[in-house]
């Protein structure tokens, strides 16, 4: 219970912030992101397995408002087994302004590892919608797994922040 309390609490933080800042989209630059992320675990063979919550951040450079490359590293806790991994990765972004609105569709794919508690090679593809310009909120929904590992694979939502 506390888990889904602290996961609202942060989705209340991310809607309380300004969203919907004037400035175009980025052009150039440096680039940073935090994320809240609430995975359902899956097996090969589709079955339930316990759910995580995770936290991460990605920072990187901007080099024009459809390309985004940089690095990040989350940390996933498993509710049901008490156990953490640690996603060290690259994240490649692409990103789809629609016209002059704040609203812009996105794809991202991080691949990496980690090397902690659930380990092994780590991946994970998402797609999503970005609320804003130069600061923004993004809302995901994404694959990831973890080779090698019997409860690595998670299908989740991710609600973030991006300046």
């Amino acid at each position: 219970m506390k888990q889904l309390r602290f996961f609202v609490a942060a989705i209340a933080l991310l809607c309380s912030t300004s969203m919907f800042a004037q400035a175009d989209y980025p052009e150039k630059g440096y680039s940073g992101s935090v994320e809240f992320a609430y995975g359902i675990g899956i097996h090969d063979d589709w079955v339930a397995d316990p759910s995580r919550i995770n936290i991460t951040t990605v920072h990187g450079y901007q080099f024009n408002p459809y390309l985004f490359v940089g690095a990040g590293i989350g940390v996933k806790y498993w509710l049901d087994y008490e156990t953490i991994s640690l996603p060290i990765f690259a994240d490649v972004r692409g990103t789809l302004p629609l016209g002059s609105s704040p609203v812009a569709l996105f794809a991202d794919f991080r691949v990496g590892y980690s090397p902690v508690d659930i380990y092994g090679v780590y991946v994970a593809p998402s797609i999503g919608v970005r609320l804003g310009r130069a600061k923004a909120a993004t809302f995901a929904f994404g694959y990831e797994m973890t080779q090698n590992s019997t409860v690595g694979s998670t299908l989740n939502f991710r609600l973030g922040f991006e300046w």
